[in-house]
């Protein structure tokens, strides 16, 4: 019995660290596009307000804001980008299986459930866990 529950509380840190880490991939992920958003933004207006300003020079800030929009449309395709939408999603998924895990340890504690099923949950979680990454 007593192995069973440090089999749980095992896995529990395992998950725990892997959230974590999980959670700051995403807000990398999130600062990374926000930068590289706010640059297209400045070079964006930069090139509209120098156009409008001097009309000598046209051709290069012309070719700067193609180049910007070019480079707005690319962040799409970016792995921060896609890190920015999937990784909050994973760690939605991640933190379900976790307390899955935390919920049938304590019932493993109570005596509600047998241990040959908290060991076929246990690896059910797991499962689940890898299939999620």
């Amino acid at each position: 019995m007593d192995d069973i529950k440090q089999k749980y509380i095992d896995t529990l840190n395992e998950y725990d660290a892997e959230i974590k880490k999980t959670d700051k991939k995403a807000q990398k992920a999130m600062r990374v596009t926000l930068w590289l958003k706010i640059i297209v933004a400045f070079i964006s207006v930069g090139a509209i307000a120098s156009w409008l300003k001097d009309h000598g020079h046209k051709e290069i800030w012309a070719l700067l804001l193609i180049f910007g929009e070019i480079a707005d449309m690319l962040l799409d395709n970016l792995p921060y980008f896609n890190q920015r939408i999937h990784l909050p999603q994973l760690k939605i998924k991640l933190v379900d299986i976790y307390h899955e895990v935390e919920r049938d340890q304590i019932e493993l504690e109570r005596g509600k459930i047998t241990e040959e099923d908290a060991i076929e949950r246990l690896f059910n979680h797991k499962n689940a866990w890898a299939k999620s990454l």
